[in-house]
């Protein structure tokens, strides 16, 4: 699922954005963190890559019931949120 849109807001002077995760928001420092932050994950595959990365956002973005969510501040990925859905249908 894709939103439109974001939330922007300033914490201590420093402004932050939040708004899905694209497949282009992937790095390499990205698939590194999720090996860093493996016990957060309900993900059973730890043979992470760049590209198996960016396919699994545009499948989430595909899926109708579920999304990522990034935190940025100055256009730098501070962390991320997966979220399901409990409620189907049109909101």
């Amino acid at each position: 699922m894709e939103l439109n849109g974001s939330i922007s807001f300033e914490k201590h002077n420093v402004p932050c954005l939040v708004r899905c995760l694209k497949p282009n928001d992937v790095t390499d420092n990205y698939v590194r963190s999720l090996d860093t932050n493996r016990e957060h994950l309900n993900r059973e595959n730890p043979n992470w890559s760049l590209a198996s990365q960016k396919a699994y956002v545009e499948m989430k973005i595909a899926s109708p019931g579920g999304l990522l969510i990034g935190l940025f501040s100055n256009q730098l990925l501070l962390g991320t949120c997966g979220i399901q859905t409990l409620i189907r249908g049109e909101l």
